[in-house]
């Protein structure tokens, strides 16, 4: 009751608003395959072609306006069709890749937000990780967006490469804080596998 009077009715329905199509997206995904494999094959071909275009950068900036506009249009549904044919194919697999490209994503603009903050503290007062890191990246001949890019994709393919050595299983260390996306993910197969629905 406490809850209830404090809580604000129209933020309330406005949230069952906005999560209820979410919800029904997500069934119908994992109702149809076709639908499934588009929505991963999108996602990672976006992400992979966003990776090719930064590496093409000198390439394409040769090219004319109208060229160029039709290279990376091509470029990029390139990208889409072939991640929708292997998801469509290998979608567990294509799966855990996308999973690993998400967290690698977060995970490298985190690492190189610290880094850059802690670039920005005098010597002395740098933790003893940046202060053997700062030093590599001053060496390096690769720009700030080849350096995030090639740490998100060693770091995708190191927990690709976990996912499937450990057959798709996690530890129970994994799993206890994972228990609430377990249990919402177990909720939405069984909804979709429901005849009735």
């Amino acid at each position: 009751m406490a809850i209830v009077k404090c809580a604000d009715p129209n933020k309330v329905r406005n949230f069952f608003k906005d999560f209820g199509p979410g919800i029904l997206a997500v069934i119908a995904t994992l109702r149809s395959r076709f639908a499934y494999a588009a929505c991963l094959g999108t996602s990672i071909g976006q992400m992979t072609f966003e990776t090719i275009h930064l590496g093409m950068q000198d390439r394409l900036d040769k090219l004319s306006v109208e060229d160029r506009r039709w290279t990376e249009v091509g470029l990029q549904q390139s990208c889409r069709l072939l991640s929708f044919c292997l998801s469509f194919y290998a979608s567990r697999v294509m799966n855990a890749f996308n999973a690993a490209l998400q967290g690698s994503t977060a995970l490298s603009k985190v690492w190189l937000q610290y880094i850059k903050s802690q670039q920005s503290l005098p010597e002395g007062d740098r933790s003893t990780v940046a202060k053997c890191i700062i030093p590599l990246i001053g060496q390096s001949s690769l720009k700030l967006g080849t350096e995030q890019e090639v740490l998100k994709w060693s770091i995708a393919m190191i927990g690709l490469y976990y996912q499937l050595r450990r057959d798709f299983r996690f530890p129970l260390a994994v799993k206890v804080p994972l228990a609430p996306l377990y249990l919402v993910e177990f909720c939405f197969e069984r909804m979709a596998r429901a005849s009735s629905f």
